[in-house]
């Protein structure tokens, strides 16, 4: 099965609670500092923040939001996947990965009707599960990863996604929420 990400890892990452934003409410933590371990028992690292943030500066475009990761599993069979906003910029803070998101129209009704509560990173990863890059994000209802400082609830369990590896990385493909 192809992501659409020619063999680069893609892994369903973090969740933080958006019904409690930030103080900052257009920034949400994207990953969390150093070893991470989601409820599925997939094991992420990010010991490399600066790198990531790098890597999205150099790419120059904005990373979409959507919906369940539609664009990693609808998309690639030619069905819409609307992005709900935009993250527009990264930055480090403690170790962690921040986004400015910008939310559109149908992001900000999605939030403000606690539609969706959650977003969860599209992350690039080595088979090592070392984070390389944010390739966008899904807004979610069943996270990974909850973020004790922002996330209120505990995550439910998450199946676990299909696993294919290319070229000594693995891609994670998400199941429908």
């Amino acid at each position: 099965m192809s992501s659409g990400l020619s063999g680069q890892g893609f892994g369903r990452c973090v969740a933080l609670n958006l019904s409690g934003a930030p103080v900052d409410s257009q920034w949400a933590m994207l990953v969390p500092p150093g070893r991470v371990e989601g409820a599925d028992g997939r094991v992420f690292v990010n010991d490399a923040p600066d790198a990531v943030v790098g890597a999205f500066v150099k790419s120059g475009i904005a990373a979409p939001v959507d919906v369940n990761h539609s664009q990693f599993i609808k998309a690639p069979n030619g069905e819409p996947s609307p992005a709900v906003g935009w993250i527009e910029e990264l930055q480090v803070r403690v170790g962690a990965i921040w986004g400015r998101i910008e939310w559109n129209a149908a992001g900000k009704a999605a939030l403000a009707s606690k539609a969706y509560r959650y977003i969860s990173p599209a992350l690039r990863h080595d088979a090592n599960g070392k984070v390389i890059a944010i390739l966008g994000a899904g807004v979610v209802n069943r996270p990974n990863f909850a973020m004790p400082a922002l996330a209120a609830e505990q995550p439910q369990a998450v199946s676990v996604p299909k696993i294919e590896t290319r070229n000594g990385l693995s891609t994670f493909v998400p199941r429908a929420e």
